[in-house]
């Protein structure tokens, strides 16, 4: 089935390293053009003329929604939103400070809504159907891992969202 996202073109948020580099890899391997934001550059794909690297954070909804334009102006479209970037420290709830708890919202849970949002005006505006989104969670949402509680929690979050 190679070539079944050909003429498609998906954005990843933290597509630069772990499962983010593997979903994006695995549409290129689709013959999706694909656009990645990601905290890091993401030097795996460097001079693909396929790829659009962007490096932000996606806690900031202004860049998550300047990375679906860039995208979009340089591939002519977005098809798909895969929102994969996270934040994950890991520590004992009395001892986790708020600032920590706080960044793990910001980019699991807020990141991800803006993300959304931002791709949702992108397809509206230009009558797209068939767009899809893909939110990463995790099996901890259920099964929570030790120290684990801002990430668990953020997840359950995003899973009530989508």
């Amino acid at each position: 089935m190679a070539g079944r996202f050909k003429e498609r073109v998906a954005l990843v948020t933290g597509g630069s390293n772990g499962l983010g580099r593997a979903i994006a890899g695995a549409f290129l391997d689709e013959g999706a053009r694909v656009g990645i934001l990601d905290l890091a550059e993401a030097s795996f794909f460097a001079g693909r003329d396929d790829v659009a690297a962007i490096v932000g954070d996606v806690a900031d909804p202004k860049i998550v929604a300047d990375a679906v334009e860039t995208v979009a102006k340089r591939f002519g479209h977005v098809d798909v939103l895969v929102n994969d970037a996270a934040a994950y420290p890991d520590a004992p709830v009395l001892e986790m400070p708020v600032e920590e708890w706080r960044r793990v919202f910001e980019v699991n849970v807020t990141g991800a809504f803006a993300a959304c949002q931002a791709f949702g005006r992108h397809c509206v505006a230009r009558g797209a159907e068939g767009a899809s989104i893909v939110n990463i969670t995790t099996g901890s949402v259920r099964s929570p891992r030790p120290d684990g509680a801002a990430y668990s929690a953020s997840k359950a979050a995003l899973e009530t969202f989508s």
